[in-house]
């Protein structure tokens, strides 16, 4: 009720301040979009089966990469279970395989909103770019300071781990959400992307 000081604001006289409670936020999760092409780095190859001629000497290793192409990177923990697959799918990531399996895959993408006040996930269906769930939350990092400059400070003084422990926290949570209400296993998400509060 005294004269004093609220952040930059001197403060000449009795004031009422308003906290909102909690819950009383709306965090926006949609807007109007644009139409754009969707060219995701994640794609899916079907591939037979190597089959060996009498006198060919090539390696597990080489039978995968002929099937797959020459610029395709494998792993050798992949190379283990390609004579018991016999026909698979390639699950790639540009020139990585990712997985390779009997049945075709199914897999999933996420991108984040990282904002000061809020940060939402948007699971995405691999094939298609079809939006599937969307879950949000308020940006724990507001524990730290309610806005940029002030988490900035805290950052320079105590360091930035807290930080990011918290923001990387909140996004687990909310693509663990995204993935339970759209019924999707979480390692079935191969790429995520995040955008927003470079700060943050």
């Amino acid at each position: 009720q005294a004269a004093g000081w609220a952040e930059s604001t001197r403060l000449t006289g009795d004031m009422r301040v308003r906290i909102p409670e909690e819950g009383a936020h709306h965090i926006l999760t949609d807007a109007n979009s644009a139409a754009a092409d969707f060219r995701p780095s994640l794609r899916c190859r079907f591939i037979k089966a190597p089959q060996r001629a009498i006198g060919d000497s090539r390696s597990e290793w080489e039978l995968l990469t002929d099937a797959l192409g020459k610029d395709t990177l494998a792993t050798l923990p992949t190379l283990a279970s390609l004579n018991d697959i016999g026909d698979a799918y390639a699950l790639l990531y540009g020139s990585e395989l990712l997985q390779l399996t009997k049945t075709q895959p199914t897999y999933h993408m996420a991108a984040y909103d990282i904002g000061t006040t809020s940060i939402v996930c948007y699971l995405l269906d691999g094939k298609s770019g079809q939006e599937l769930a969307v879950s949000s939350m308020l940006n724990p990092q507001a524990a730290f300071g309610a806005d940029v400059i002030s988490r900035a400070r805290y950052a320079l003084e105590h360091g930035g781990n807290s930080l990011q422990h918290a923001v990387i926290e909140a996004m687990n949570r909310l693509l663990m959400e995204a993935c339970e209400r759209a019924g999707v296993l979480p390692d079935t998400v191969y790429l995520i992307a995040a955008a927003g509060n470079t700060c943050m």
